[in-house]
C-alpha cells in the first residue's frame, strides 16, 4: 500500500507493507480509488494518507 501526501495525491509517501500496522490519527471523506465506493482516506501518525478500504480499522462503540 502507499501512503500519500494527500488523499489520492500524486506523490508517494512510502510503501507500506501489507499486514504492517499503523497508527491512524484522523479520518477524512476524499476521492475514490481503484473503482470503490468507499471514500474515507485515513492520516496515520507520520502524516501521509492511506486510503481506508486497504486498512482495517475498529469501529468505535456509540
Amino acid at each position: 500500500m502507499e501512503s500519500k501526501g494527500r488523499p489520492n495525491g500524486p506523490e508517494v509517501g512510502r510503501i507500506i507493507g501489507n499486514g504492517t500496522p499503523v497508527k491512524v490519527v484522523c479520518e477524512a471523506h476524499g476521492p475514490t480509488v481503484d473503482g470503490q465506493s468507499h471514500t474515507v482516506w485515513d492520516r496515520i501518525e507520520d502524516g501521509t494518507w492511506v486510503y481506508g478500504y486497504y486498512l482495517t480499522t475498529p469501529s468505535t462503540p456509540a
